[in-house]
């Protein structure tokens, strides 16, 4: 993500966002399915670098 969080309520579009991109390039998802960022993590956050993946836990 390029872009920054103003405020708290930016924080579920960023998380929501985050498993969209996750879904699309590290695949864990069925057709039509779109899981929240915690269950993303949980299927293919090992394929994320160990920095990604704690800003990502964090995140979520």
């Amino acid at each position: 993500m390029t872009r920054k969080g103003h405020s708290f309520e930016d924080i579920p579009a960023m998380a929501d966002e985050i498993a969209v991109l996750m879904a699309s390039r590290l695949g864990g998802v069925r057709r039509g399915e779109r899981p929240p960022l915690h269950v993303m993590l949980r299927r293919r956050g090992g394929a994320l670098p160990f920095r990604l993946r704690a800003r990502a836990a964090r995140l979520a």
